[in-house]
């Protein structure tokens, strides 16, 4: 997947936020366009037009449509019910509001919509609002996400259904769409992205979640009158889904080292600090203060942590992105090799979130100038903290390594 072009379409509240970071650990962070609403990624392709490899947002199917007729699509989709639900006490709870959308793109009535929200004292009444931008979150998303046309806001009525839109959505989704996952099938999903695209496993990480809240009878019933159409798709479209799930059953699974060995990254690909084709730690996963984060670690304070590159031909850089920021004089003290080839530190600057770490490989390297995998190796400086006896280095947070 992380050579081609990809649009994620975030249905809200399907554990998009996660999916998307899974995916955005395929591609390097000048090939990702950070947009999130339709303004924002129109802003985008205002300036360099639809030049990235991967986009995402909350958009609709004729922006897709219009705009990224080229990108391979992808979305996945959620029990309706328990979707609903998610939105509600996602909008309910004020913690949860993200300034990106509430103060940045969103519009007053938006705003105004999710303040509305937090006053509501149940979720029927949020499903029933007479807001119809609170009435709308609740209303067949799935189906109207996957349809041509603008649905007007006065149908958005309790116990509409229309056959011919869940006919129309179900196959946009399953002709026009090159992917789809269901959420409840988290590992199912990975696994047949992993065989459809020849992607790197990797476990998911839930992110932007809320406490669920309990639902009456009474107030599971007011749900369900909204999500007619929805429950419908949901039920075929996981029909569909383990047909092809089991329809791939038979490929052989193919090891995240053997893919990577096979040309999946080639020659500007990365690895990320969680895939498997590494030695000696390097992706230890732990709490962080914004949640969870990997840590780059040494499994023994002798011996350097080494990530697979699987061709190295005509590059001519390494590049450390921290989670973190790091001295120049501990950025000196790294001893990263290529290979055979010893690498000298080129340059430290300042990253979104951490540091940008860079080593110039040598031309004359052996390593680049033929095909075929080598290993980068990093060994941190020996920093001790602890007790005597009980000391262990310190290391930093790594975001992603790249050879390029």
């Amino acid at each position: 997947m992380n050579k081609a072009k990809v649009f994620f379409l975030h249905i809200p509240k399907t554990a998009g936020t996660s999916v998307r970071e899974y995916f955005e650990w395929s591609y390097p962070a000048r090939e990702i366009c950070a947009g999130f609403s339709e303004l924002s990624i129109s802003e985008a392709l205002a300036r360099e037009g639809p030049s990235r490899r991967f986009y995402s947002g909350h958009v609709s199917f004729d922006y897709l449509d219009y705009f990224f007729p080229e990108h391979a699509w992808l979305t996945f989709l959620r029990d309706p019910l328990a979707r609903t639900v998610s939105q509600y006490s996602n909008w309910i709870t004020e913690s949860m509001h993200q300034d990106r959308w509430l103060e940045g793109e969103g519009s007053d009535a938006l705003r105004a919509a999710v303040q509305e929200a937090t006053t509501m004292p149940g979720i029927a009444e949020f499903v029933m609002a007479d807001n119809p931008i609170i009435r709308g979150v609740s209303f067949n998303p799935l189906t109207r996400n996957l349809i041509s046309g603008q649905f007007p806001t006065d149908r958005f009525e309790p116990d509409f259904y229309d056959e011919a839109l869940v006919d129309e959505a179900l196959r946009n989704l399953t002709q026009r769409f090159a992917f789809f996952g269901i959420t409840e099938r988290m590992a199912d999903s990975l696994e047949l992205l992993g065989r459809e695209f020849a992607h790197l496993p990797r476990r998911i990480e839930r992110k932007n979640t809320t406490e669920r809240k309990d639902c009456t009878p009474e107030e599971t019933a007011a749900v369900e009158r909204m999500i007619r159409m929805d429950t419908e798709l949901y039920r075929r479209a996981c029909d569909v889904f383990a047909q092809r799930v089991e329809s791939s059953a038979h490929w052989s699974s193919t090891s995240a080292a053997l893919q990577a060995l096979q040309g999946a990254f080639q020659r500007n690909g990365e690895i990320r600090a969680d895939s498997p084709v590494v030695e000696n730690g390097w992706g230890f996963l732990q709490e962080g203060q914004n949640g969870l984060r990997y840590r780059w670690t040494e499994g023994s304070s002798e011996a350097p942590a080494r990530l697979l590159v699987p061709d190295a031909e005509d590059c001519q850089r390494v590049r450390l992105f921290t989670f973190g920021f790091v001295t120049q004089a501990y950025a000196d003290s790294l001893v990263v090799t290529l290979g055979d080839t010893p690498l000298a530190l080129e340059g430290l600057r300042t990253g979104n979130y951490g540091n940008i770490l860079s080593w110039r490989i040598p031309p004359d390297a052996p390593e680049v100038q033929r095909s075929g995998s080598t290993w980068l190796s990093v060994l941190s400086p020996k920093s001790l903290a602890g007790a005597e006896g009980q000391q262990r280095n310190i290391g930093f947070a790594l975001f992603k390594a790249e050879v390029i």
